[in-house]
């Protein structure tokens, strides 16, 4: 979650569950968010945390929409079916609803 604050200071993080958060990025264009989103996923990719078991790396999955559906409820979904898509894909990739 600081990741995210820290990383996206020009757009809004929100926890929605244990692991799952949206975030909105306004004033990005679909290309912009795209990109901007899988920097962060590739930021992710190089932090590592140490354990008993060694170093572990994170990755990170995520799901884009770029169209406002007429409920906040029906875009999340659109995200989250792109993100459905991005873990059956092999996980650690960004995948938008246009993909």
């Amino acid at each position: 979650a600081q990741e995210l604050s820290n990383y996206f200071t020009n757009g809004f993080c929100y926890r929605t569950g244990g692991e799952e958060f949206i975030i909105l990025l306004p004033n990005y264009s679909p290309d912009d968010a795209f990109n901007e989103l899988n920097a962060f996923r590739q930021h992710i990719d190089h932090i590592g945390c140490e354990s008993d078991a060694g170093l572990l790396h994170y990755s990170v999955s995520i799901g884009l929409t770029n169209r406002l559906e007429d409920t906040l409820d029906q875009t999340i979904t659109k995200a989250d079916a792109a993100l459905c898509r991005a873990k059956e894909a092999g996980r650690n990739m960004v995948s938008s609803d246009d993909d």
